[in-house]
């Protein structure tokens, strides 16, 4: 199953975004958040290897804030 698909089109026969389907705009979206994911995965895998942090709690936190913003951003609500 594809992950994606492209548009390609001229502003004079491209109809717009109102032609795109709910996949092409969720498709989109994930595209776009590409980089927030990957940052958040960064992140999260960088604090799972450096050991026993000095405030868990407070490390937790982050980590989650990061993660959330990302899933965020991929599912649109951002």
């Amino acid at each position: 199953k594809s992950i994606a698909r492209l548009h390609w089109g001229c502003s004079c026969c491209d109809p717009g975004e109102d032609s795109m389907t709910d996949e092409d705009k969720a498709n989109a979206r994930l595209i776009a958040a590409a980089p927030d994911l990957l940052e958040a995965c960064e992140l999260v895998e960088a604090a799972l290897l450096n050991g026993k942090p000095s405030n868990p709690e407070r490390q937790r936190a982050a980590m989650l804030n990061i993660l959330r913003t990302a899933i965020a951003k991929a599912e649109g609500r951002e």
